[in-house]
């Protein structure tokens, strides 16, 4: 073996001196044969079996690149070879692309390489393989070969391609939040200036971890500098965006995000957007005009404003994408795993910042919502000085009005000049006085709606049931954690915050009907104006808290009275819809969205997505205006039928046929019929306009979206209604555009 000693010593796989130290610990070996001697050091680990081929066949060249030593290839492409190697000295794992061409500053491939090693220099970022090293080095016996290599980040795992081929479509959660992960990596190149131009299934890995790394910026182009040939094409036809076939070097990020829109087609659908087996030319001919086949065809499951999102992804023109990466992450924000999904790198913390205040009674101007004035305020009661300071320290810290008290009768002079929105009270207080103290403060309670958290040596069942009997609105361990505590406290405050948001409309309203009510009988002839001018004024004031444009009540009022009509004339809603509820129905849906005046700000108007808690609280506006409407009717039953309908649509305009809806669940004909209209006419409407998290889509797209969903999201028998009326919607929004 001692051609194959030489061979070994001469390459720099093993240094020489750790070589002897392996044959004076197996002298044997020395004396025995090559296959013995491989088989000996490969099982020890010093070789692995690419390097012995190499050896084997006298290619030693380019084993040790720099301070790297090559353990095994990976795979190959346009762009060169991928070795795994590892640092000689730190013995740490990495990834090397190697490039072997004549020296040719003006070669393509050369100019690409480069363009990989500078694009990859300026990135740092989890969602993106990093670089680490380059060089450069001749070839041996040429006067022309330089071979070049890139060191990277080496990923365990398979790419998303592969992954999809082998276990099949995603969870819709897990494939948004692999795109979120991707997106997030893109967005940070675009702030570099870099265009990917080559987004694709394959060019995602997913490690074990489920992260996601971009690879391969080898086609990369920094939209301040532009290598690439006039009209040339680059990047995998599969995924490609239609502008970028015309011209690769005049496209920018939004042909990333097409890119991006066409992985997400994949993850859900299994399949490529387009069939792959026509010619290039006709393909790329046949982007220019034509859409992916519809994605609920595929997977039922997958709800149509995903769907949207992916259309909008990937719109033929580049102006009716999404504009960057991060307005994709926004966008697919609500179909997030609530949990946390995936990723570890959303977690930002248990508790944020606690923005929550406290609602003097007051009145508040017809079209202004109460306005938040100061902090809430807890006291917490117990004779444990420790637990006092901890839990008033962590409230104080989130800028929380915070008092304490040692024993009941303290708490109580408190309460009489400090009206706490929240109490903490420690259930272990001598003789029973904490469950005591908690049910005294719910036959008078200092502030409307105030909450009761009960400390408890355990959540067993004695004590659950003690909390119960003393009308608590949670029990809590003592030993938990303050930072654990201050999360519940955020939703019961924030409940709070509803309940009293809520507690302003309903005065308000009535208010508002008495008026109306006295308006009626001054004025019996005007009567049906009156009340829908207040009517209209009431629903202003929800509609300019919430999202909707300026025109959208106007809008929805003739949308749900062209379906209505349209709808007259079918079967299914023979003796159901006549010209008197139509009528009706014209006017209720005005307060479809009432209950939004008592969502929080913070919630209702943020842009991003929005956490568990704050969704719910968000959803909660459809039982925040079902309870005003009722609490109206209670005391006004001459409203009864109109006050029904009205609390009809608040409460179930977001319930889906299928039964996947909510606040109730309602499937089918369960879901009152007025709702089942507005929801159709709510959703045309989201669709078309343009929103703070979503551009507006064509009616031609919003159309689709609709007539394609008749299984999942609205009843059928009003699709066909829809079909049949869509002109009148189109010019509605057409006539009504803000």
């Amino acid at each position: 073996p001692a051609e194959f000693l030489t061979r070994l010593v001469d390459s720099g796989l093993l240094a020489h001196g750790e070589l002897k130290d392996f044959l004076d610990k197996h002298p044997q070996l020395r004396a025995g044969d090559t296959a013995t001697m491989v088989k000996t050091l490969t099982a020890h680990g010093l070789l692995t079996q690419y390097q012995v081929t190499r050896l084997l066949a006298g290619q030693t060249f380019g084993l040790i690149l720099g301070n790297y030593r090559i353990m095994e290839r990976i795979g190959s492409g346009g762009m060169g070879e991928v070795y795994k190697a590892e640092h000689i000295h730190m013995k740490r794992t990495v990834a090397i692309k190697v490039l072997v061409s004549e020296e040719d500053n003006n070669s393509v491939f050369l100019q690409r390489f480069y363009s990989e090693m500078q694009a990859t220099a300026v990135l740092s970022h989890p969602n993106i393989v990093l670089a680490f090293d380059a060089g450069e080095m001749p070839v041996p016996n040429s006067d022309q070969e330089v071979l070049r290599y890139l060191v990277m980040e080496f990923v365990p795992g398979k790419d998303l391609e592969q992954h999809v081929l082998d276990h099949g479509p995603l969870p819709v959660a897990q494939a948004c939040e692999y795109l979120r992960q991707a997106a997030s990596g893109l967005q940070h190149a675009h702030e570099h200036g870099l265009v990917h131009r080559d987004m694709k299934p394959s060019n995602l890995l997913l490690t074990p971890q489920n992260q996601i790394k971009i690879l391969d910026f080898g086609l990369a182009r920094v939209c301040r500098r532009r290598h690439t040939e006039a009209h040339m094409m680059l990047g995998s036809v599969d995924y490609m965006a239609p502008e970028q076939a015309r011209d690769a070097r005049s496209v920018d990020i939004r042909a990333d995000i097409y890119g991006l829109g066409g992985i997400l087609y994949w993850l859900l659908a299994g399949q490529k957007p387009f069939p792959s087996d026509r010619p290039v030319i006709e393909e790329l001919l046949a982007r220019q005009r034509e859409s992916p086949m519809p994605l609920h065809k595929l997977r039922p499951e997958v709800a149509l404003e995903l769907e949207a999102i992916v259309y909008q992804m990937m719109a033929v023109d580049p102006g009716d994408r999404y504009p960057t990466p991060q307005a994709v992450m926004t966008a697919l924000g609500a179909f997030l795993d609530p949990s946390g999904g995936h990723s570890a790198a959303r977690t930002s913390g248990l508790i944020g910042v606690l923005d929550l205040t406290y609602l003097p009674g007051r009145t508040f101007k017809l079209g202004e919502a109460p306005q938040r004035k100061q902090a809430a305020r807890v006291l917490i009661v117990s004779d444990a000085p420790a637990q006092r300071a901890a839990y008033g320290a962590a409230f104080a810290a989130q800028k929380l009005e915070c008092r304490e008290a040692r024993r009941v009768d303290e708490a109580l002079d408190q309460l009489k000049h400090f009206p706490a929105d929240l109490l903490l009270v420690d259930g272990l207080l001598p003789d029973g006085a904490g469950m005591r103290f908690c049910s005294q403060v719910r036959a008078q309670p200092p502030t409307a709606h105030v909450k009761v958290m009960l400390l408890t040596p355990g959540n067993n069942a004695q004590w659950l049931a003690a909390g119960a009997d003393c009308c608590a609105d949670e029990c809590v361990p003592r030993a938990l954690l303050p930072q654990e505590l201050l999360g519940r406290a955020r939703l019961l405050l924030r409940c709070k915050e509803s309940e009293d948001r809520a507690d302003h409309v309903a005065g308000h309203y009535l208010a508002v009907q008495q008026q109306l009510e006295q308006t009626q009988r001054l004025h019996d002839a005007d009567q049906a104006q009156a009340q829908d001018v207040l009517i209209f004024a009431l629903a202003k004031m929800a509609e300019q808290r919430g999202l909707e444009t300026r025109q959208h009540l106007l809008r929805m009022q003739h949308y749900v009275r062209a379906l209505a009509e349209e709808a007259m004339h079918l079967p299914p809603f023979s003796g159901r819809l006549d010209s008197s509820l139509v009528r009706m129905l014209e006017r209720c849906v005005l307060l479809h969205d009432i209950g939004k005046v008592a969502i929080p700000d913070h919630i209702l108007l943020k842009e991003g997505k929005l956490e568990p808690e704050e969704r719910s609280v968000m959803e909660s506006h459809t039982t925040i205006g079902a309870d005003i409407l009722v609490a109206v009717a209670r005391q006004h039953g001459a409203s009864s039928a109109f006050l029904q309908m009205a609390t009809d649509i608040a409460r179930h305009h977001h319930e889906r046929y299928d039964g996947t809806g909510y606040p109730d669940g309602l499937a089918g004909d369960a879901i009152p019929l007025p709702a089942r209209i507005v929801a159709v006419a709510d959703v045309y409407d989201a669709l078309r306009s343009k929103l703070v998290y979503k551009p507006e889509l064509t009616h031609v797209a919003a159309r689709r979206l609709i007539l394609e969903g008749i299984s999942g999201q609205f009843d059928p028998n009003l699709v066909a209604a829809f079909r049949a009326s869509e002109a009148n919607f189109e010019e509605i929004f057409a006539h009504t555009k803000d």
